[in-house]
């Protein structure tokens, strides 16, 4: 697991709160300083700094392809790919009343998208 907290359907797409109010003074500039790695240690239940060697390769490969694909992406093209029908945002977002997405909703659209079936 990369982190605790819980992922968000809020207006424009999926938000992890802590990282909102982290970097929401930024608005729509480049994030210029540096931020450091944790992990949510679940054996016990702490967070700690990152060292390279306990993110695993398979980690590792996935974050650094999300990075290659996105990186360059618009706010307006993420809020797009993330509003699209079936999508996890999709099928949570609730304009009345804002609610965690589900870890399986997410982790079930994300292997049928990999497995080429979305």
């Amino acid at each position: 697991m990369l982190f605790k907290d819980s992922i968000r359907a809020w207006k424009y797409g999926p938000v992890i709160p802590s990282l909102y109010h982290q970097f929401k003074k930024f608005e729509g500039r480049k994030i210029e300083e540096g931020t450091k790695a944790v992990i949510y240690d679940l054996k016990k239940n702490i967070i700690k700094d990152a060292d390279e060697r306990e993110i695993n390769s398979e980690i590792r490969q996935t974050l650094d392809m999300l990075w290659r694909t996105y990186k360059n992406a618009s706010s307006g093209h993420l809020v797009f790919l993330t509003h699209e029908k079936e999508t996890p945002w999709w099928k949570t977002y609730d304009d009345l009343i804002e609610k965690e997405i589900p870890v399986r909703r997410i982790k079930s659209y994300y292997l049928r998208l990999k497995l080429g079936k979305i």
